[in-house]
């Protein structure tokens, strides 16, 4: 199998799975359009006409997860140096949230807006996170993210140094199994988060059990069938159209986060098959170019929002109800523009700088 590389790391990713970039591109701005619909403020934009389409964009989060989580069970290896693996994921999420952060501090200095809340130097390090429902005030909460991924591929590296594969599938299948139990009770039972784990940690285990079962389906059996390429193209196009529909179409789509994250696990499965015309057209480099900024979006997209409640909508208040569209299209701009300068100032030189790490760490 052709190696992968994530879009921070090389110009182009290079073999298989070039369809999942546009995917990731149309999650985060899912998630944007959540924060966008449930930001204080927004209504005074002009914008409480997007809730009943946008609202249900956080479940979009899953969905990253298993995509995470299928790449980091493609390429671990058992042998990895633990010290080296660790400092490579944090280098890969840490550095746009401290730049993020940093840019917000600026602000906060010139008088923009006052930060009213301690900052926690640790998680801005993702070194630690001492709350239950860590919460990055104002600008930079899409970080938790951050958190979960981080600790969870601390744990399944833990779990593959010191178990063979088989065992370790068995294991993290229970884990997804408990995850799923998190999962779906928390809507239920949000007041207790803490005893039952930490609802974000749940659905962090069950993704990555979904993330561990494709990788274990896409390594170990044959590929599908090439024949029945209608089918297949069917098939994507009915699953693409349910779980984007769910993300930006929510007052039409009755699907839970629960199922819409299945709907995308089987959605990612056949994209990885590349058997379906769909999964092929977006192979094209434009679908990659986009995808590359995905990351960007996700983190930096709160601080547009915080800097447009605290800014632009004091000297506009009057203004704002004439002009929704104006602010939207401003909101996107900024964050696309803010999107591609993290990318390029920030997550490439640091990609770089660690693939230099990666070859110290093999060669130790």
């Amino acid at each position: 199998m052709e190696s992968y590389s994530l879009p921070s790391e090389s110009s182009l990713p290079t073999g298989k799975f070039k369809n999942i970039e546009l995917l990731r591109f149309l999650m985060a701005w899912a998630i944007v359009g959540v924060h966008i619909v449930y930001g204080q403020g927004f209504v005074q934009f002009g914008l409480g006409f997007l809730e009943p389409y946008l609202y249900k964009g956080s479940n979009a989060v899953p969905m990253f997860f298993v995509i995470a989580f299928f790449f980091l069970s493609l390429k671990t290896k058992p042998e990895q140096p633990f010290f080296f693996f660790v400092v490579l994921k944090w280098l890969r999420l840490a550095p746009l949230v401290i730049a993020v952060t940093v840019v917000a501090y600026i602000l906060h200095l010139f008088s923009f807006w006052r930060w009213s809340h301690e900052l926690n130097i640790g998680n801005i390090l993702l070194i630690q996170d001492w709350s239950v429902w860590p919460r990055w005030r104002y600008f930079v909460h899409p970080a938790w993210y951050c958190h979960v991924y981080l600790l969870l591929a601390i744990f399944y590296l833990g779990l593959i140094k010191a178990l063979d594969q088989k065992h370790v599938f068995l294991i993290l299948g229970v884990c997804a199994y408990i995850g799923w139990r998190i999962f779906g009770l928390m809507p239920v039972l949000p007041k207790y988060g803490a005893l039952l784990g930490h609802y974000d940690i749940g659905r962090g285990l069950f993704c990555l059990g979904l993330a561990t079962l494709l990788t274990h389906l896409h390594k170990i059996y044959p590929p599908l069938p090439p024949k029945h390429t209608i089918c297949y193209t069917a098939l994507e196009l009915v699953l693409f159209g349910a779980v984007f529909g769910n993300l930006f179409f929510g007052k039409w789509n009755v699907f839970t986060s629960l199922h819409v994250t299945l709907a995308f696990s089987l959605l990612f499965y056949l994209f990885i098959q590349r058997k379906g015309l769909l999964s092929r057209f977006l192979e094209k480099d434009w679908c990659v170019l986009l995808g590359r900024y995905a990351f960007g979006i996700f983190i930096v997209h709160a601080l547009v929002l915080s800097a447009a409640q605290r800014i632009v909508l004091p000297h506009y208040k009057s203004q704002a109800f004439e002009h929704p569209w104006l602010v939207l299209s401003g909101i996107v701009a900024t964050t696309m523009i803010l999107a591609i300068m993290g990318y390029h100032f920030v997550e490439v030189p640091i990609a770089h700088w660690s693939v230099r790490f990666k070859k110290r760490g093999i060669s130790a």
